[in-house]
């Protein structure tokens, strides 16, 4: 492929961008509440883009430089799938003791087996309710929380301005002082529900672009 054939293909690319971004900014002019749009978040499955792309252009941007995951390994499936049929805590607490793995050279497992053990003791002593009407450790987002007070100063009276907290989230997935990801649980499979809807469409999505604009900060 000639270097004119690769300019051709880079500026369709850029046009579609472009054209998918003016179409974003019509619909976040659009709505008085929050969508994902206004964070320059766009999600093809969303039934609101329907009246701005045809059915085959969302299939073509969903499709576009997919993310292929790395599969789950068979000894760590495998340990996991262990546990199915386990139904009372009883079960769970015998089972779980049927392994020792070595953080060493089994770190995936020790890893495995470390947060079952630790969701199990919150189970165990009351502190994991079995629905999700409560949630308890729940962790903060320091990214959101540093992004949102780095301008933090004292106000025309002198007064230190209120230091505002980050996005609370149920796990954050760190090293050392950054932040890699964050995960929100759900005690529910419906994909309608408004815990699923606000927390994994609208939150989640805003926290990971915050995490991912610190991240290229640090580089």
């Amino acid at each position: 492929m000639d270097n004119n054939t690769n300019n051709t293909i880079s500026k369709s690319r850029q046009v579609q961008r472009v054209a998918v971004e003016d179409k974003m900014k019509v619909l976040a002019l659009k709505y008085s509440h929050h969508h994902p749009a206004h964070s320059l978040i766009f999600k093809p499955k969303d039934d609101a883009w329907e009246a701005y792309f045809s059915l085959q252009e969302l299939h073509q941007i969903y499709t576009l430089n997919p993310i292929k995951l790395p599969l789950l390994p068979d000894f760590l499936k495998e340990y996991l799938l262990s546990y199915q049929g386990k139904k009372t805590i009883d079960e769970l607490l015998e089972h779980r003791k049927l392994h020792d793995f070595d953080r060493r050279t089994q770190a995936d497992l020790y890893w495995a087996q470390k947060s079952i053990i630790h969701v199990t003791d919150l189970f165990l002593y009351y502190q994991l309710p079995a629905t999700d009407d409560n949630e308890v450790g729940r962790r903060q987002a320091l990214v959101l929380q540093l992004e949102k007070n780095m301008d933090r100063s004292t106000n025309e009276e002198g007064q230190l301005n209120r230091k505002v907290v980050g996005t609370k989230v149920d796990l954050v997935m760190k090293r050392g002082n950054l932040e890699y990801g964050c995960m929100e649980t759900s005690c529910s499979d419906d994909p309608s529900t408004t815990k699923v809807i606000n927390e994994g469409c609208i939150k989640l999505p805003r926290t990971l672009k915050d995490v991912l604009n610190h991240l290229t900060k640090e580089v």
